[in-house]
């Protein structure tokens, strides 16, 4: 990673490697090609992941319309044209579009084991391991991401060594092991303070505050969160300033700033609609719902968590559909629909790939309700949501929320 500097001074050499990148592929020198495409990542890291995506989007149309490579690692022109997927997969991962991301890793990760291209190796499992993480599938997550932080001590790739435990610590985080979050977090920190990066610090430091959410150390926490975000902001990273703010809505719930709160998530939803971010304008969707549960503006509630759900479900963002599923059904157990309210949050409950956190919610609110029904029915509710299948759960949700019998 590179050092700072002005933007239009980064944007003059993202040109001036551009320019680079078409005179090689022009010439056939594939090294020169491949080294450019690795150098363009680390400014668009900085700069902005969609115009990242784009960039390699139009490079692997250019070397394939040239080279007619395909998929095959012995045809001329294959190492350019899959290390420029390659870094269109890692930006889509990153903009949580999962279901593309997915479809070209898989691809293009064989033919980069056969060429034996380390770096990209480990950029294309890393990017494997986070969109694993998004759909909830823990399990290939670890491999992916243990398989890319193996590869990234083997070659001493700093960026790539934190990148790895950042994610590493999310999915741990995720499964509720918060010990080994921990150990990926602050090794991750100490490196990070040790090559002076203070990008990768802010992404550190924002993982970091959820373990503080955790222990109820919501003011700690949100202190952390704020540094995070000037941070994100110095480097121009939307993305990071996006997921910081979105965080912040959980920790002023947790100490009751409900309004500040809503007013956080609407701040970071704006910033993820802008570029488009798959998983973040979901996630601050449901932030806002939440915030709005507080507030009993359910109405409003309803109408963010129900978007939420719809785009969760089209980026397969299995995770997201479960948080939102949560807060819907939170607002069916204030009306008449209780009994339904029950089957969402058991189906939540017992569901395998929940994380731990939204199973700890989807716990605390069926323990409330246990009051508001005779224990048959309570108990046939739950069970029946427990054995629903996820179509099935959608497709009963009302379009509109009726009248609240509590605001």
């Amino acid at each position: 990673m590179r050092k700072l500097k002005d933007r239009d001074e980064i944007q003059a050499e993202i040109e001036n490697i551009r320019a680079a990148i078409h005179r090689g592929i022009d010439a056939g020198n594939e090294q020169e090609v491949q080294s450019g495409l690795e150098i363009l990542s680390d400014f668009y890291f900085m700069q902005g992941y969609y115009e990242g995506v784009e960039s390699y989007k139009n490079f692997a149309k250019i070397i394939e319309d040239r080279y007619q490579t395909g998929f095959d690692p012995s045809k001329p022109g294959s190492l350019m044209y899959l290390t420029a997927l390659t870094y269109q997969v890692f930006y889509l991962s990153m903009l949580g579009a999962v279901e593309e991301a997915e479809k070209i890793a898989q691809k293009i990760l064989p033919g980069l084991r056969e060429l034996g291209i380390t770096s990209e190796i480990r950029v294309c499992l890393m990017s494997l391991g986070i969109n694993a993480s998004f759909i909830g599938d823990y399990g290939k997550a670890v491999q992916y991401l243990k398989e890319a932080l193996q590869i990234a001590e083997q070659t001493l790739h700093s960026f790539g060594i934190v990148g790895s435990k950042i994610w590493l610590g999310w999915v741990y985080y995720e499964l509720g092991e918060h010990e080994a979050a921990l150990r990926e977090w602050l090794e991750g920190q100490d490196l990070a303070i040790e090559i002076n990066n203070r990008l990768l610090l802010a992404f550190v430091q924002s993982k970091l505050a959820l373990l503080g959410e955790e222990t109820g150390d919501y003011e700690n926490a949100i202190k952390i969160q704020l540094e995070a975000r000037e941070n994100f902001k110095l480097f121009g990273d939307q993305v990071g300033v996006g997921y910081a703010t979105s965080r912040l809505t959980l920790s002023l719930m947790g100490i009751g700033e409900y309004r500040e709160a809503k007013r956080f998530g609407q701040e970071s939803y704006q910033s993820f609609k802008e570029m488009n971010h798959r998983w973040g304008i979901p996630a601050s969707l449901c932030r806002i719902g939440f915030a709005e549960i507080a507030l009993g503006e359910n109405q409003d509630a309803w109408a963010h968590l129900a978007e939420a759900l719809n785009l969760a479900q089209k980026g397969q963002i299995s995770t997201l559909v479960l948080y939102s599923l949560i807060g819907l059904g939170m607002l069916l157990s204030r009306v008449k629909q209780v009994e339904q309210g029950v089957e969402i949050l058991s189906f939540v409950f017992a569901n395998p790939i929940t994380p731990s956190l939204y199973r700890e919610m989807a716990e605390k609110n069926l323990t409330d309700l246990e009051g508001e029904l005779p224990q048959d029915k309570f108990t046939a509710a739950k069970e029946a949501g427990e054995n629903s299948e996820l179509e099935e759960i959608v497709n009963a949700l009302p379009d509109a929320m009726g009248e609240p019998q509590v605001t």
